[in-house]
C-alpha cells in the first residue's frame, strides 16, 4: 500500500501457518482416514496420487476479489488500455490520411430542418387541458 494507504493492523495468530493442526494426528480427519488405510505420507484418491499437504492460507492485503493477482505482466490492465487508445488513434489517422491526398470537395447535403409545419401541443392549466398552435406569422401559442 502506498502512503495514501489505511493502515490496518493485523494480528498474527500463535500459528500463522496451521503447523500445529497440519501435524495432529489425533483430530477427526486423520484417525477416519487411517482406519481405511490411508497414510500421511500419501496423498487421496485412488492411487495415492492427491494433495498431501493441507490448502494453506493466504492472507490478502488489499480489497480485490478471491482469484484476483496484481497484473505485474506486460498484459496488465494499464498495458491493454494504452495499446487500445494507440490502436485507436491509429485508426483515426488512417482515415484523415485517406481524405487529404484527393482534396475532394465535401458533398452538400440538404436537410429539411421542417420549420414552415404547424407545431401543436397539449398544455395543462389549472387542471384543465388544452391545445396550442404556433404559425409562423404569429408570436407565441394561441389557445384552441
Amino acid at each position: 500500500m502506498g502512503l495514501s494507504g489505511r493502515e490496518v493492523k493485523q494480528r498474527i495468530p500463535q500459528d500463522p501457518r496451521n503447523l500445529s493442526w497440519a501435524d495432529d494426528a489425533a483430530r477427526f480427519g486423520s484417525n477416519y482416514l487411517s482406519k481405511f488405510g490411508w497414510d500421511a505420507s500419501k496423498g487421496l484418491g485412488a492411487g495415492g496420487e492427491g494433495r498431501i499437504s493441507h490448502i494453506k492460507v493466504d492472507h490478502k492485503l488489499d480489497m480485490l476479489g478471491i482469484g484476483a493477482a496484481h497484473q505485474k505482466d506486460p498484459n496488465g490492465i494499464a498495458w491493454k488500455q494504452n495499446k487500445d487508445f494507440e490502436n485507436l488513434l491509429k485508426r483515426l489517422n488512417e482515415t484523415t490520411v485517406q481524405n487529404t491526398p484527393g482534396e475532394a470537395e465535401p458533398e452538400e447535403i440538404e436537410v429539411d430542418v421542417g420549420g414552415d409545419k404547424q407545431k401543436k401541443e397539449t398544455k395543462r392549466e389549472r387542471g384543465r387541458w388544452f391545445r396550442t398552435e404556433e404559425k409562423e406569422g404569429e408570436q407565441g401559442p394561441r389557445r384552441i
